[in-house]
């Protein structure tokens, strides 16, 4: 996970009281609390500063796009559907 920073762990310490009778579920208390916990992580998530990508002019066509990858030397033929 630490190459990622995209994910979070959300800790739960959670005693018996926060789940039901049986021990299987987690009950209203356990359900509440699982929430606020979850909703402090993903306020971090949103909150941090986001680099902004990378933006490239667009190329008017493909061919364009193409041709300015070609050096001058370079002879290719485009197919008729791409042009």
């Amino acid at each position: 996970m630490k190459i990622y920073n995209n994910v979070r762990m959300l800790e739960t310490d959670l005693n018996r009281r926060y789940f039901t009778k049986y021990g299987q579920h987690l009950n209203i208390s356990g359900k509440e609390l699982i929430s606020v916990k979850f909703t402090v992580v993903t306020k971090e998530f949103f909150n941090r500063k986001r680099l902004s990508p990378i933006c490239q002019q667009w190329k008017n066509s493909v061919s364009e796009g193409l041709k300015s990858r070609l050096s001058k030397t370079e002879v290719r033929v485009v197919h008729p559907e791409v042009t």
